[in-house]
Parts: structure tokens; C-alpha cells; sequence
């Protein structure tokens, strides 16, 4: 698998990637007692609207994380170029 990777042989790599891993995927997966995709969505869906945060609706963090960011492209960078490599 790894020659084909290196010779950038796509096609030879992912028989021998999905040879290697895909036969797990096969598997029942189980999350909180849960078997039927749907659920397994709605499951996902709750969970992640529970800790969802809207930071954005958040002003001061949002003042705080700019002045943060300008802080870093001012020591960083002569030009505002790199700006956008700036996470």
C-alpha cells in the first residue's frame, strides 16, 4: 500500500487501502443503544446542538480574538499578506 502511495498510484492504492480497512465498516455500529442510522443521526444532531456555542453572537470574545490576531500579524508579518495562513 505504501509504494503505491509513494509512486502516487491512486487507483493501486485504494484497492489495497480498502482491502486493508474497509472490511470493518461492514460492522454494526452502536452509539448510546442506538443501531438504525436515523437514530444514530438524531443522536449526533441532539448532542452537538447541546454544545453548540454561537460565538460569534459573543462581542467580546470576538474583540478579544481580533486584537489576538492583529497582535500576530503585527509581529509576524511586514505586510498583512500572511494574514489569511493566520488561524
Amino acid at each position: 500500500m505504501y509504494m503505491h502511495f509513494v509512486h502516487k498510484d491512486s487507483p493501486q492504492f485504494w484497492k489495497a487501502w480498502n482491502t486493508r480497512f474497509k472490511k470493518n465498516i461492514s460492522k454494526g455500529v452502536i452509539i448510546n443503544g442506538h443501531t438504525n442510522d436515523d437514530e444514530i443521526a438524531s443522536e449526533f444532531a441532539s448532542h452537538f446542538k447541546s454544545v453548540f456555542y454561537n460565538s460569534d453572537e459573543d462581542g467580546e470574545s470576538n474583540l478579544k480574538y481580533y486584537a489576538y490576531r492583529a497582535s500576530i500579524v503585527d509581529n509576524e508579518c511586514s505586510t498583512g499578506e500572511c494574514i489569511d495562513d493566520i488561524c
